[in-house]
């Protein structure tokens, strides 16, 4: 994990986008019990061996560290995860959803550990109660306002080492206007904009 973060703040250092994405010092030993009680269930090691680096983001920095997205600390997982839930538990319709393959077919199930949020709800997280032919760990993209749920990568570090290779081989690029994305979707947007 230290390799995959010098990945990604040698591209932050390089672009002159660091003060903007704002990282965190990583979490402490006290930080991660206190998480792990509120979602009542161990993290995975990986995840945890990144998160000692940097704590994600500070909460609503300028930009997005992942495709526009919030890397959360452990103090804003917590608060998505409980805003997630407290959603399901008022629901009035089916807790159920369209998913790809490996996933449950829940809306929301407690043990999808957020890991990003953009700005309009929607959350990258850790599935950590996949269905049967799913990997414990394994990365999905929930909607706020959709019924999809896709496989991301079968695992936190396949995830993010693929996320930090983009850095790597030149394909992330900075825009004031959208923040940090690759390149072929910073493309996308800037025609969707005109």
């Amino acid at each position: 994990m230290e390799n995959v973060w010098k990945t990604i703040t040698t591209w932050l250092t390089e672009n002159s986008v660091t003060e903007f994405v704002e990282l965190n010092a990583g979490v402490t030993e006290n930080e991660i019990k206190a998480l792990e009680e509120i979602i009542n269930t161990k993290l995975p090691q990986d995840f945890i061996n990144f998160y000692k680096i940097h704590n994600g983001q500070t909460a609503y920095a300028d930009y997005g560290l992942i495709d526009f997205q919030e890397l959360l600390s452990f103090e804003r997982i917590a608060e998505i995860w409980s805003g997630w839930n407290d959603v399901l538990n008022g629901a009035t319709v089916d807790n159920t959803s369209n998913p790809e393959s490996g996933i449950k077919d829940n809306w929301w199930n407690p043990l999808w550990i957020p890991v990003t949020a953009s700005a309009d709800g929607d959350v990258i997280c850790i599935d950590l109660d996949p269905a049967e032919e799913g990997t414990k760990g394994q990365i999905i993209e929930v909607y706020h306002d959709d019924d999809i749920r896709i496989l991301a990568a079968n695992s936190f570090t396949e995830w993010i080492k693929r996320y930090a290779e983009k850095f790597e081989h030149g394909k992330m690029v900075f825009s004031e206007s959208f923040g940090i994305t690759d390149k072929e979707t910073l493309k996308l947007m800037e025609e969707e904009a005109e």
